[in-house]
């Protein structure tokens, strides 16, 4: 319940109409996807929880036969490793909370300020 009340963006879960679904035949890499709620424990099935970036892995890939789906919290900036069954699928535009869009635009450049750290070297 603590965690909860530090949390202020909105909690209601995204929904199969809020993301074109999960096409296999569809590369995922560095977009932003939904995690299924029911793959979430139930006192995780938030918005927070759901809006990752796929930042690689064997199931970003089209028509794959791997399944590892690499992400980046979008809320938190946490990394995980989800299977590509587990995303509901790619957030559309529209529904993209201005938190998120926020957030998303740190990673991309932390990605890109870490990249060009590597070239460097």
């Amino acid at each position: 319940r603590a965690e909860r009340d530090k949390i202020a963006v909105p909690f209601s879960p995204f929904t199969p109409e809020h993301c074109t679904p999960n096409d296999y035949g569809q590369s995922i890499e560095n977009k932003v996807v939904a995690i299924r709620a029911e793959r979430l424990r139930p006192e995780y099935r938030t918005a927070d929880n759901q809006l990752v970036l796929a930042t690689g892995g064997f199931g970003t890939y089209a028509n794959a036969r791997g399944r590892a789906v690499y992400t980046i919290n979008l809320y938190s900036g946490k990394e995980s490793r989800w299977n590509r069954e587990d995303i509901l699928g790619v957030l559309k535009p529209e529904y993209m909370p201005d938190w998120a869009k926020e957030q998303l635009k740190q990673i991309i450049g932390q990605q890109a300020k870490h990249k060009k750290q590597i070239q460097e070297r």
